[in-house]
């Protein structure tokens, strides 16, 4: 189970654009742990019950193991179109 080969993907793929892509996900990251209480907190109704706790991460290695499978199969570590320059093209002649 991979759990981290998406980081090195997105700079692999976004090239010289790392550092907007890794701030997006940053971003993102950060707006989740802000949003999730308020999902939490409705099938929470005691906080202290194992069995509560027990569907709530349930849901999230669900959503975890969905995502997983869905980056194996459509990850790729190839720079991405728009990170190609018109030097790129360019064949350099001995």
């Amino acid at each position: 189970f991979n759990t981290a080969g998406f980081n090195k993907c997105a700079t692999l793929r976004s090239r010289q654009h790392a550092h907007f892509t890794l701030t997006q996900k940053m971003n993102i990251w950060a707006a989740c742990i802000i949003i999730e209480p308020f999902i939490v907190e409705p099938i929470l109704t005691d906080h202290t019950s194992q069995s509560q706790w027990i569907i709530v991460f349930s849901i999230h290695g669900c959503f975890a193991i969905i995502a997983g499978v869905i980056f194996l199969f459509t990850a790729d570590a190839n720079p991405a179109p728009w990170t190609h320059s018109p030097s790129d093209d360019k064949e350099i002649l001995p």
